[in-house]
């Protein structure tokens, strides 16, 4: 899997409105996050998902160095992360669902900024949005007509 598909479900999770964030939705086949859980380990010195300890439906191997770095074509840097707070052997956290995950398990603490969404990251995920909105607006409406008519021909 590529950043692509993270990225996509990323727009999703910040600005579709029928996904609930309270519930932590999993960054790849949105159920609440207590159905998935992520092990994080070190590869190299540096964090990866251990694809053999983590389940979700749609696990699916991607890596975490190209999905942790934003550019103008993955504006999102939606990994998991371990929450210091949690039990060791706590599931990672999605970085998008740090503000829910304190917000419900942790208060009055509040995440680092390091976890905070940057105006970077937003903005490349409501563009992103926006022309999936746009493209799917436009196939509802060349569906609509093309049944219509069918419907047409299929009455004469």
């Amino acid at each position: 899997m590529t950043p692509k598909l993270l990225v996509h479900v990323a727009a999703h999770i910040q600005y579709d409105s029928t996904i609930d964030q309270s519930s932590e939705p999993c960054s790849l086949c949105l159920l609440p996050s207590p159905l998935c859980k992520f092990v994080l380990k070190k590869n190299k010195g540096s964090p990866a998902v251990d694809f053999t300890r983590s389940t979700c439906p749609w696990l699916t191997k991607f890596s975490y160095g190209p999905a942790s770095t934003p550019s103008s074509t993955n504006p999102s840097r939606n990994v998991l992360i371990k929450c210091s707070w949690c039990p060791k052997d706590s599931s990672a956290v999605w970085k998008y669902n740090m503000a829910a995950h304190y917000h419900s398990k942790h208060l009055p603490v509040i995440p680092p900024p390091e976890f905070q969404i940057t105006d970077f990251e937003l903005e490349g995920l409501k563009q992103l949005w926006s022309t999936c909105q746009g493209a799917n607006q436009v196939e509802t409406q060349w569906r609509k007509q093309l049944t219509a008519h069918f419907n047409i021909l299929a009455a004469l």
